[in-house]
């Protein structure tokens, strides 16, 4: 039995309506005959009389039989909710384990993704994203450095600036990163997010050069995002930048690196907004912050600012 069979309101079915169709009708003749048509005597009224009886014990029964069809939709109901909840773990425990195998390389790939997740999807909530595309947004935002497990240490963690041979192994992480997760089937449109994120809009990105609207949009929402992130954070090899100074280099990059409707929806974020935004991931528990990724009840997503 499929998902949507399951949650189907019951309804009578159709012999049993049938059933009670004709029996309205003969019940209404057989009362408009004897009302009409014969002399109002003891036998009429008897007659009439079973008919009534049996007129409303037909009902009793129909209504009996509508009772136990509800008490099969609730069991259908509760059926589905160890469903969701089942998935849902599956989802956690892949995600899980795919942002873990990333950690061990890289320490800093929680955090990051975390705060990159939330500037996404404030930009995409200002653009109007449904829920579901804002899921889809934050699980490729949370995997989208998964490819740099296929990057040698020696490159990866190097914290002097690279040669252009180690910059050609890093713009690999993109294909690997897309290639491990687009086998998953809950992941397959995230991974259009982990291929795209270092495109440019004025095609000048990696790893396949495309411009414009050939790029997703959400790939488009998490550029911006992750260009925030990589900016205010500490990097082994320079400074942070401040927000105003991380904002105004986004604003100049409108229609060059970035998509300028994404970085419209961007500056509609104000300063208070993205330091909140920042607060907001220190210190969460990642299996809480999967859970509530993965979970479509929008009450819960605003409390991480996720819907």
């Amino acid at each position: 039995m499929s998902r949507d069979s399951l949650l189907k309101k019951p309804k009578v079915p159709l012999p049993e309506l049938v059933i009670l169709i004709f029996l309205s009708i003969v019940f209404i003749g057989v009362i408009a005959y004897i009302y009409y048509c014969t002399d109002v005597n003891v036998p009429n009224l008897v007659l009439g009389s079973v008919f009534i009886v049996f007129f409303i014990s037909s009902l009793a029964i129909l209504n009996e039989l509508y009772k136990k069809l509800e008490k099969e939709y609730e069991k259908n109901l509760e059926l589905e909710r160890i469903f969701t909840a089942k998935l849902n773990r599956t989802y956690e425990g892949t995600l899980k384990a795919l942002s873990s195998a990333l950690d061990l390389r890289d320490h800093e790939t929680w955090g990051h993704s975390a705060r990159v997740i939330g500037y996404a999807v404030a930009i995409a909530k200002k653009m109007g994203l449904p829920p579901q595309e804002i899921r889809i947004l934050a699980w490729g935002g949370f995997l989208h450095d998964i490819g740099k497990i296929g990057v040698k240490d020696s490159i990866l963690l190097k914290e002097d600036k690279l040669t252009p041979e180690e910059w050609r192994e890093i713009k690999r992480h993109p294909y690997i990163g897309y290639d491990m997760i687009r086998q998953v089937d809950f992941l397959e449109e995230a991974a259009e997010i982990v291929l795209f994120h270092h495109e440019r809009y004025d095609g000048t990105g990696y790893p396949m050069g495309l411009c414009k609207d050939e790029i997703p949009l959400k790939a488009r929402i998490f550029s911006v995002a992750d260009t925030f992130d990589a900016m205010t954070s500490n990097r082994p090899y320079r400074r942070p930048r401040s927000v105003s100074e991380a904002i105004k280099v986004i604003r100049s990059q409108a229609g060059r690196q970035f998509c300028p409707e994404c970085v419209k929806a961007f500056l509609q974020l104000s300063n208070t907004e993205l330091m909140e935004i920042r607060r907001g991931m220190v210190g969460i528990d990642e299996m809480a912050f999967f859970h509530r990724v993965l979970t479509p009840d929008k009450s819960k997503l605003e409390k991480l600012n996720l819907a």
